[in-house]
Order: C-alpha cells, then sequence, then structure tokens
C-alpha cells in the first residue's frame, strides 16, 4: 500500500488531499449547521430563518481550500485511476450546494435583521438594534464572499468535466505502423545463386515475363515519421496525441494543444512532412 502510494504523481497526490480536505470541510459544515439549529418552540419556517441567521459560514474554509487544491490537481492532469471526470461531476454538485446555502443564509438573516424578532409570544426571540447590524453584516459578508467563490469553483469543475477527456493508458493506446511501400507493378522477383554456385558463372537468368497489364495505381504517399524512430513505426501524428494526452489534456492552453494534434495530422495526411514537425515542435514546448 505504501509503495503504492509512493508511486502516485505529485497531480495525483495533491488530488487525493483536496478530496480529503473537501470530505473534512463538508463534516465540519454539518456540525455547524447542527449547532445552529434553534429550540423546537418556533415554528418550522421561523427555525429555519434563525438557525440560518445563527449559522456561520467560516466553517466552510477547509472545504474551500480543498477545493482550490483539487482543482488545481486535476487542471495539472491528475487521473485518479480513471475516475477524475466522476469527482470533478461530484465536487461541482457539492460547491453549488453550499452556494445555495449561502444565499439561503444571506435571504433569512435579511428577513431576521428586518423584523427584529423570532417568534411569538413567550417562545419570541427579541433582537438588539446593536446584534441585528452587526450579525447581518457579519452574515452577509460571508454569504456573498463564500457563495461566489463556491459558485465559480462549481463552474471551474463543470469545465474541466466537459473540456477535458480521460486520457487512455499507454498499454491501451494502439501504435500505428507504417504500412510498407507497395512494389513497383511489374518487378520480377530475382532468383538467389544456388548453394556452391561460384560468384563467376551467375545462373542463367529466367525468361523474360509476360508484360503486365496497364493498371494506374494512385499515388501513395508515406507516412512521416519522427526522425530517429523509423524503426518503431511512430508515426507524427501518434506522437502528437501521445504528448497532448500526458502532458496537456488538463492544461489551460488544452484547446490549442487540441488545435496543434488536429494540425499535425492534416499536414501529415497531406504529405507536408515538414510542417508537421514544425507543428509537433510547437505542441512539444507548450
Amino acid at each position: 500500500m505504501i509503495g503504492r502510494l509512493r508511486g502516485l504523481s505529485p497531480a495525483d497526490s495533491a488530488a487525493g488531499a483536496g478530496l480529503g480536505l473537501i470530505a473534512a470541510g463538508l463534516a465540519v459544515m454539518a456540525d455547524a449547521l447542527v449547532q445552529a439549529a434553534p429550540s423546537s418552540d418556533l415554528s418550522r419556517l421561523e427555525r429555519l430563518a434563525y438557525g440560518l441567521w445563527r449559522v456561520r459560514l467560516e466553517h466552510g474554509l477547509t472545504f474551500t481550500a480543498g477545493l482550490a487544491l483539487a482543482a488545481w490537481a486535476l487542471a495539472a492532469g491528475a487521473r485518479l485511476g480513471g475516475w477524475s471526470p466522476t469527482a470533478a461531476r461530484l465536487v461541482a454538485g457539492l460547491a453549488y450546494g453550499l452556494a445555495v446555502l449561502a444565499a439561503a443564509v444571506l435571504v433569512a438573516s435579511t428577513y431576521i435583521a428586518l423584523r427584529g424578532h423570532v417568534g411569538s409570544g413567550f417562545v419570541a426571540v427579541d433582537l438588539s438594534d446593536r446584534e441585528r447590524v452587526f450579525t447581518w453584516l457579519r452574515q452577509a459578508v460571508t454569504a456573498v464572499g463564500f457563495g461566489g467563490v463556491w459558485l465559480l469553483a462549481g463552474a471551474r469543475f463543470g469545465r474541466l468535466t466537459a473540456v477535458a477527456p480521460e486520457p487512455l493508458d499507454e498499454e491501451e493506446e494502439p501504435v500505428p505502423a507504417v504500412p510498407a511501400a507497395p512494389p513497383p507493378p511489374g518487378a520480377v522477383p530475382v532468383p538467389l545463386p544456388p548453394p556452391g554456385a561460384s560468384p563467376a558463372m551467375p545462373p542463367d537468368p529466367p525468361p523474360p515475363a509476360p508484360p503486365p497489364p496497364q493498371i494506374r495505381h494512385a499515388p501513395v504517399t508515406p507516412a512521416a515519421t519522427v526522425p530517429g524512430t523509423e524503426s518503431a513505426g511512430v508515426t507524427l501524428s501518434a506522437r502528437a496525441r501521445d504528448v497532448y494526452r500526458q502532458r496537456l489534456a488538463y492544461s489551460p492552453r488544452g484547446r490549442d494543444a487540441e488545435r496543434l494534434v488536429e494540425r499535425v495530422e492534416e499536414a501529415e495526411r497531406a504529405g507536408r512532412a515538414e510542417e508537421a514537425e514544425r507543428l509537433l515542435a510547437e505542441l512539444e514546448a507548450l
């Protein structure tokens, strides 16, 4: 187990730590909501409003720190064993949920501050002018601040889920092979001399083959290959897709990288090897 944890990439480690902080922050916020719940003598609506009046949104700092760390890790290429899209969707939903809670705190605090009391009769809770002003200011500032941050974080995680697809594993990626050039039409294989034959006396040439029919072949443009890797059969397109999946899929420049990959493939199909190599160099420099 410790060995597997040591083998995690920095982005995956940061994503795991961010998700842990998010879970801890949710527990802290749940405890704050329980502590702010008023007595059962009030009506249901007044209990809800008074509880939102008393809740402290500062307890969401741990959750917010986890959001920031997880967003950075996913943008840096964290994969979480293939679960990064699911984790991004889940965290986006949690962020939107707490943003709704912040809006409810703002509305309930404004309602109680304007009313000046909660309940009626023997169970009424009167609030002084000083308490009404300062409590409303605290609730309004924290609700607007934290609510805006959680709303932006939810939108950010939504973009990570929609734009950046999950890259394939290296062992699952098929490496395209360079097709062998077809023999020219009408070519006749030259037979090898039998073992022990003298090199000074070559064997008799074979009889001439009848002329082949005139068949027009479409020109075949061999796929350009990366210099130094002709034997491995790795094309420029495969190299570009590998660079995009390994480093640029979750980066802020992912869209530019995807367009460069498409231009490399188009140039390679058209036989423009020099242009394809130049575009691949631009992609690796991102």
